[in-house]
């Protein structure tokens, strides 16, 4: 073909392109935006316009000068091709992540660089599910650093180290108040022995430094029968709750997430988590999270019993670290260590090993609609049918959003591996039944092999 046909291909292909297609004429400084990409940035169908400007207006001040560098990094042939992600705003005056790609493709007689054409991916909910693992991450981080610092501390040091654990944790899950109950001697009086506000709480309400128990009948009993206590909005509390619920709101309670807190056999108080401004929906991992602070402070208070109370949590810090918390499934980190393993023993028995990568198609408008519970509940029966079709010696692992990878070792040709991929599709489409309804998630599936 000639170029004017070239030029209409490219043209064709830009429009109809999922990722966003601009194409930069660096000697007049002008660049032509394909339609998908004014979609991406909820922009009038005659695109962003023709100069460079229109796009860089909208770079979020943070992130301008790292494009720029990329840029000049590839410009100056210190990289292979320009790659940058970075906040963009839409007319809609939202902030979405992108992906920018681009390359050279023409240069002028001089040999500067006259064009270049790229994509521009939004990436914005692989950011959000990277800020959650983000977020567990450093929470875990929190964990084992409290488990240090408790296991160090001086008896007489104790004290401050729970003040600042609990502040620790709770600047962590972004609660506005955290506290430390301990009961009295006759388990009539709750007292606070430790209490954290987030600073600069617009008017936080006072907290009460004792309460007989019998002002919160229903919270105590839950939790003298070792029950975790969660509140999205204390005013929806049942009936059967309506003391708890006055009692609550008296002392400027909107939302709370509570675990016991046990000294030897007893219940020796609890820790509560609590917003004060406004109702918050509270997450399985930031309850675990509340049992196992709530786990080393009543060790630490039981200080004869510290050393054996704390070599159990930090076993349950190991499963933290290496186990996803919903699906059960090797993480991230064991499956860095799974994978060195299998590449080693395929490379000394001269087999092959398979990295297959899963992900969970239309799984985002289950959970959109069904909302998280279930979508959660749709991600550990994956798990659970993956654990089905593995063998013992293989791995499956949950590493994050609806994103699987199986480890398939020992494997003689590539037709083994196109099998197994193709029988845990299958299996996957298969319906979900939650709640009486049969709801449907396919997976799509890409593999690689090693030898």
């Amino acid at each position: 073909p000639n170029a004017a046909q070239v030029e209409s291909i490219w043209s064709t292909l830009a429009e109809h392109l999922d990722d966003g297609f601009w194409d930069w004429d660096l000697t007049q400084d002008r660049v032509f935006y394909s339609r998908p990409l004014a979609k991406l940035l909820s922009l009038p169908s005659d695109s962003p316009g023709d100069r460079l400007a229109a796009w860089v207006s909208r770079i979020h001040p943070d992130d301008a000068a790292g494009r720029q560098q990329a840029i000049a990094r590839y410009r100056g042939g210190q990289a292979g091709a320009y790659q940058c992600d970075y906040r963009l705003r839409g007319t809609d005056g939202a902030w979405r992540w992108v992906r920018d790609r681009g390359y050279i493709v023409a240069r002028d007689p001089q040999g500067r660089p006259s064009r270049m054409i790229g994509t521009v991916t939004d990436i914005t909910e692989r950011k959000r599910t990277e800020g959650s693992l983000a977020y567990l991450i450093t929470l875990e981080a929190v964990l084992s650093e409290t488990s240090r610092a408790l296991l160090a501390a001086q008896p007489e040091a104790v004290e401050g180290v729970v003040d600042r654990v609990l502040a620790a944790v709770a600047q962590r899950m972004d609660v506005e108040r955290a506290s430390v109950f301990v009961l009295d001697a006759e388990h009539e009086t709750i007292r606070a022995s430790h209490t954290w506000d987030q600073p600069h709480a617009d008017d936080p309400a006072p907290r009460e430094s004792s309460l007989p128990v019998t002002r919160l009948p229903r919270w105590m009993e839950s939790l003298r029968h070792g029950e975790e206590i969660r509140i999205a909005d204390v005013q929806d509390l049942p009936d059967p709750w309506s003391e708890d619920r006055a009692a609550l709101s008296e002392l400027g309670v909107r939302a709370a997430a509570v675990v016991p807190m046990r000294t030897g056999e007893r219940l020796g108080g609890f820790v509560s988590f609590e917003m004060v401004s406004r109702a918050r929906d509270w997450r399985d991992s930031e309850l675990r999270t509340l049992h196992f602070l709530a786990d080393l402070i009543g060790a630490a208070q039981e200080r004869r019993k510290l050393e054996l109370d704390l070599l159990e949590s930090r076993q349950r810090m190991d499963e933290i670290a290496l186990y996803d918390a919903l699906t059960g499934l090797p993480n991230r980190r064991l499956l860095s260590e799974r994978m060195k393993e299998a590449m080693a023993t395929a490379l000394e028995g001269g087999t092959q090993l398979a990295v297959c990568f899963l992900d969970l198609d239309a799984f985002k408008p289950v959970n959109d609609r069904y909302g998280h519970a279930v979508g959660d509940r749709i991600l550990v029966a994956v798990a659970a049918r993956l654990r089905e079709q593995v063998r013992e010696s293989d791995t499956v692992a949950h590493v994050g959003g609806d994103e699987f990878i199986l480890l398939l070792g020992g494997l003689e040709n590539p037709i083994e591996c196109a099998n197994a991929v193709d029988r845990v599709i299958k299996m996957l489409a298969r319906p979900y039944e939650v709640d009486g309804e049969e709801l449907r998630v396919t997976a799509s599936a890409g593999a690689g092999s090693y030898t």
